[in-house]
């Protein structure tokens, strides 16, 4: 069964293949720490944005914003950019969520630690895991 809804016919073609990726992909991953009920999609402004909130931790959203070119993939505190320029840019970044729902990605992300103006930022890896396997 899929999760999400089937898009409108004038959804362009670029977020058409990201959103038909992505659904497939929810499908075959089905994560068990995906908060189901509060996952939200828009389609207007001739793209899409899909809101993937985690059941249990409420900084581990998964989001992105896909346009007629570009594409957008916020996972907690860290985001990733995709766009035409790059063949297989859709692919790209629903191989990146899919990443992110497994556990498998390292997100860089400023620590706490550097709060001093005067210090180099410093970052640290964080993995956000919606338990997904496969």
């Amino acid at each position: 069964m899929t999760l999400l809804p089937d898009p409108p016919p004038s959804l362009p073609p670029g977020p058409r293949a990201f959103y038909g990726e992505l659904r497939e992909l929810l499908v075959a991953l089905h994560p068990p720490d995906l908060d189901r009920a509060g996952v939200e999609v828009d389609f207007g402004d001739a793209g899409v944005a899909v809101t993937l909130p985690h059941a249990r931790e409420p900084g581990w959203t998964l989001a992105a914003q896909v346009s007629l070119r570009a594409a957008v993939v916020v996972a907690g505190p860290a985001s990733a950019h995709f766009d035409d320029r790059t063949p297989d840019w859709t692919s790209a970044a629903v191989r990146y969520m899919a990443g992110v729902l497994r556990g498998e990605r390292e997100l860089a992300v400023l620590s706490r630690r550097s709060i001093a103006f005067w210090r180099a930022p410093v970052s640290e890896g964080v993995r956000i895991d919606f338990g997904a396997r496969g």
